[in-house]
Parts: C-alpha cells; sequence; structure tokens
C-alpha cells in the first residue's frame, strides 16, 4: 500500500475505504471515539410498511456504525440490521418489524437512531427529510 494511504496526515481525520463488488470496508487509524466525525451525519427518512416501518439513512459524511434501537420505540419491535457505517452519499433502509403505529417521529432521531459518531458530541439530531 502506498506510503500516503497507510500513513495519513491526520490519523483523525482520514480513513480508507474500499469497495469491491459492492462491498464496502472502511479502515480508520483510530478508535471512533478519537474520529474527527460529524455529529449530525444523516439524513433520514421513516416510511410505513405492511409490517412496520422503512427506515432509509444516506450519510452526508462518514456514519459509524448506524444502529436503531428499536425496542425503545416499541416494546415488540425489531430491526434486520445494525451496526452498519455509511460513507458520504452512501444509503441504507433498516426494516423495523412492530405492531405499533406512528413511530415516525421517533424512529429518525435519538435514543433510537443512534451512530458511533454520538460518542464524542452532545448534539446528536439527525436531518429528517
Amino acid at each position: 500500500m502506498p506510503d500516503a494511504l497507510s500513513h495519513p496526515q491526520d490519523r483523525t481525520a482520514e480513513i480508507v475505504v474500499a469497495r469491491i463488488e459492492g462491498v464496502t470496508r472502511v479502515h480508520t487509524f483510530v478508535e471512533d471515539i478519537e474520529l474527527a466525525l460529524e455529529a449530525d451525519p444523516l439524513d433520514v427518512q421513516v416510511e410505513p410498511t405492511d409490517d412496520g416501518y422503512a427506515v432509509s439513512a444516506t450519510a452526508r459524511t462518514l456514519a459509524r456504525d448506524i444502529t436503531l434501537l428499536a425496542d425503545r420505540a416499541a416494546a415488540d419491535a425489531t430491526v434486520d440490521d445494525a451496526l452498519v457505517t455509511l460513507t458520504a452519499g452512501q444509503s441504507a433502509t433498516f426494516r423495523v418489524r412492530t405492531k405499533a403505529s406512528e413511530l415516525q417521529e421517533t424512529l429518525d432521531r435519538p435514543p433510537v437512531l443512534r451512530t458511533a459518531n454520538d460518542l464524542q458530541h452532545t448534539k446528536t439530531g439527525v436531518r429528517r427529510s
């Protein structure tokens, strides 16, 4: 690997992203708590589905380990994925299964929607589309 990739000038602000056949991997040079992460990295849209909700997240900047703590929104709620990292421009859709209704305003923000970006910021809001 070239020196410029393996020895960044600012280890807290630089990452290496590898994309191979639709799979993306992100390498950081420091622990998440030390990364220069934006506090508000996501645009989020919540749509009702037949069995719950589809929560679509699009990253404006690096969003580390996106997680929906669905059971905080409704006791019966489950989600199909967790700890998803997105780079700027990437999107992911999480499927939340629940019988509860009227959760759109709950699923798109803390304390339900969380990222590792929250570790170093007190402002943890997300923008809703």
